[in-house]
């Protein structure tokens, strides 16, 4: 697959309210589709992220496209945290870090402690696809719900 297809065919689906790119440099296919909605950043520094994102406010999906791939572990990891926490209900990585290498600042083991799933890639393997995404994180287990416990209707019933 190719990076317009996957972002086409992926990222635009749901048909975010705003877009918050970072860097400026969009990604082929992707500012045509949502030219009204998309702000660019062109920060990715640890220091100038937070203050840049805040001052744009909470977004719907915020896009970080190739900009991570120059920094440091820790600094990636911190920008990711507050992106992820504070900055958007959906936040996506686009990197073209060996996705096997540990020792890149964007690798799949590193991206997975995080909290992100993998997406998808390149045949040709020059780019991988992360999502964060809150409200589908944790899939609900089958034993939360009313029915096994803290239903009203079961108190004084069952010895527990």
């Amino acid at each position: 697959m190719v990076e317009p297809d996957l972002l086409d065919d992926y990222l635009l689906h749901d048909d975010p309210e705003s877009v918050l790119l970072v860097p400026g440099k969009a990604p082929g296919g992707f500012k045509d589709v949502l030219a009204q909605r998309v702000t660019t950043l062109n920060v990715a520094t640890r220091d100038e992220l937070p203050q840049a994102v805040q001052e744009q406010g909470r977004q719907s999906l915020l896009v970080f496209h190739g900009s991570l791939d120059s920094c440091e572990r820790d600094d990636v990891t911190l920008i990711l945290a507050a992106a992820r926490d504070l900055y958007a209900a959906r936040t996506v990585v686009m990197s073209a870090c060996d996705p096997f290498d540990e020792a890149q600042p964007v690798s799949r083991n590193f991206m997975f402690s995080m909290g992100f799933r993998f997406r998808g890639g390149a045949d040709n393997g020059n780019f991988s696809l992360y999502e964060y995404a809150i409200h589908d994180y944790k899939t609900v287990p089958d034993w939360l719900n009313a029915r096994f416990w803290a239903n009203p209707e079961n108190w004084g019933k069952y010895r527990w």
